[in-house]
């Protein structure tokens, strides 16, 4: 709050949130105090969001089924502790890889509900099929645990759940908020 939140704070103006969103087996503890002080610089309510099942938090991971919902649950309970200082309607989203699967999800499934979501280095599905699953087909990455949280790959019902690829962008066209991705050519996937 001291790092410029209390300026933006006039004449009862209320600051837009910035939920930071960490990757696929990280915590809260990977999004550095650095990160959440340059969106307070820029007068932002910054807020760090773990998803179910990481450190000490109880819950299964599920990969942007239940864990969206948390989102927008730790929104909420984010704006009703500071209803003075956090404005509910402005919010902006930003994930990191497997956070970043999680923006790219939110925006889907929650269109319009979000002002600004940008996606480094996500994905759009977890697997659905071996021509455009990323995590259950990537090299590097871990078919098992993908398997384990979502379940059988003999019963694709739950990967077609999480893949939001042919309705992101209808999604998008309903708000008038932004969606934004970034990757680099390193990211052949």
């Amino acid at each position: 709050f001291d790092n410029g939140c209390a300026a933006a704070l006039t004449g009862g103006a209320k600051l837009p949130m910035y939920v930071i969103l960490h990757g696929y087996e990280q915590t809260t503890g990977s999004i550095f105090e650095e990160m959440r002080d340059r969106a307070t610089d820029k007068g932002f309510a910054a807020c760090a969001v773990n998803m179910r099942g990481r450190g000490s938090d109880p819950g299964t991971e599920d990969d942007s089924a239940r864990e969206l919902q948390d989102i927008v649950d730790c929104v909420e309970a984010f704006a009703a502790a500071y209803p003075n200082v956090v404005d509910r309607t402005r919010v902006h989203v930003i994930g990191y890889s497997g956070g970043g699967a999680n923006a790219i999800a939110l925006a889907a499934k929650y269109p319009g509900r979000f002002v600004t979501v940008v996606s480094c280095f996500g994905w759009a599905d977890y697997g659905e099929s071996s021509v455009n699953g990323h995590s259950y087909w990537a090299t590097g990455d871990s078919p098992a645990e993908v398997v384990a949280r979502i379940g059988p790959r003999s019963d694709l019902q739950p990967y077609k759940a999480r893949n939001v690829l042919g309705t992101i962008a209808d999604a998008v066209k309903q708000t008038t908020g932004q969606f934004y991705m970034f990757w680099d050519s390193q990211d052949v996937i």
